[in-house]
């Protein structure tokens, strides 16, 4: 699992990906909500070799996860749980009780 602020920070994700998976083993990318968040993003770590994506969701509105999370990432991550699953084999939506 590559995670910590945002993985999509890093320009080398997608090598990171494709190196893991070159070794044999099964890599999962969790990306933060932040406006990197995005389609060709997620795409892009597929294509190289992730075979999951987990996203928090710590809320039942962009609201609540927000104040959950201490920010405003709620509208950014509530769009991708559903349109997760086509730019990746698996996806995890986690969340942490109140």
């Amino acid at each position: 699992m590559i995670t910590g602020g945002d993985p999509f920070q890093r320009a080398d994700l997608n090598d990171l990906v494709a190196y893991g998976t070159s070794l044999g083993l099964r890599v999962a990318v969790s990306p933060s909500g932040t406006p990197t968040l995005t389609r060709a993003n997620l795409t892009a770590v597929r294509d190289a070799g992730a075979v999951a994506l987990s996203l928090s969701l710590d809320g039942s509105t962009a609201a609540r996860h927000d104040a959950f999370r201490g920010g405003s990432t709620g509208s950014s991550t509530g769009p991708w749980t559903a349109g997760a699953r086509p730019a990746s084999s698996a996806s995890r939506c986690r969340s942490t009780p109140p």
